[in-house]
């Protein structure tokens, strides 16, 4: 298979990073640089916004070709500059919010200033551990422009009062969270988007978590990682090994898109 004749998708936390050490492995370094040293596109398709993305400093450490941010909610070419993006409806946003204080569930809102709606609990600082993230201060939402939001609940809950808001997209997380976005706007979608703006008719992604099945279903080849998902790996079309053992370079091994 011609490596360049696809568009490659990596997701970040779980497939590009350790989710224990938040390290890219040397290896997966290295096929980042042999994939673009053979003129290949490859971009970043995450759950996380510009902001928590800039701060781990990932954005400086492979040439990347472009980048999707909040689940596809934005896409940004290889200067960062936006192709595309999308924002929360006002009344979407007002009705997370009210089933969330009604649980008890505190909210992060991705806007410009981005903040929390409540305390952290151990569901937020559970998932701060998973992503390595800073904790925004807490907030109110005052109308401002949110382009995805997490809601934090338990392990294992399924956020069911949130289904029925039009227009949200509800996609829980391996951790105690969930991600809230646009309804039909996802990372298949911004792949899509960046297939056209690359001239690319084929792409293959790399994922770990449920948040990465919708792009499982649409690229032509779907590898998942071995420290992923269970349901995920019954989707790929390849199940390599775990991150931290070189999942990524072994993959690309395996298809023969790089070289020892």
């Amino acid at each position: 298979m011609n490596a360049q004749d696809y568009l490659f998708c990596f997701d970040v936390d779980g497939t590009l990073r350790d989710t224990s050490t938040h390290l890219i492995p040397e290896s997966t370094l290295y096929t980042l640089q042999q994939l673009a040293c053979h003129n290949c596109k490859i971009v970043i398709a995450t759950g996380r916004g510009y902001d928590s993305l800039l701060s781990t400093g990932i954005m400086d450490q492979a040439p990347w070709s472009g980048y999707i941010c909040n689940n596809g909610q934005l896409i940004l070419d290889e200067h960062q500059q936006i192709l595309d993006e999308h924002h929360l409806s006002k009344e979407a946003i007002e009705q997370v919010l009210y089933i969330a204080d009604q649980l008890g569930y505190p909210v992060t809102c991705k806007c410009k200033e981005r903040f929390i709606t409540k305390t952290p609990d151990e569901n937020v600082l559970r998932a701060q551990r998973f992503f390595g993230n800073r904790i925004p201060p807490v907030g109110k939402y005052t109308g401002q422009v949110i382009d995805a939001m997490n809601v934090f609940g338990p392990l294992g809950c399924e956020y069911k009062e949130f289904l029925d808001i039009p227009g949200i997209h509800v996609m829980p997380g391996e951790s105690s969270y969930s991600d809230f976005t646009i309804e039909g706007v996802t990372k298949a979608s911004a792949i899509a988007f960046l297939q056209k703006y690359f001239h690319k008719s084929k792409s293959v992604c790399f994922g770990d978590s449920l948040n990465d099945v919708n792009m499982f279903h649409h690229c032509d080849i779907s590898i998942a990682m071995g420290n992923g998902n269970a349901e995920l790996k019954k989707m790929a079309t390849y199940v390599t090994t775990a991150t931290n053992e070189d999942g990524i370079y072994q993959a690309c091994l395996h298809y023969g898109w790089i070289n020892k």
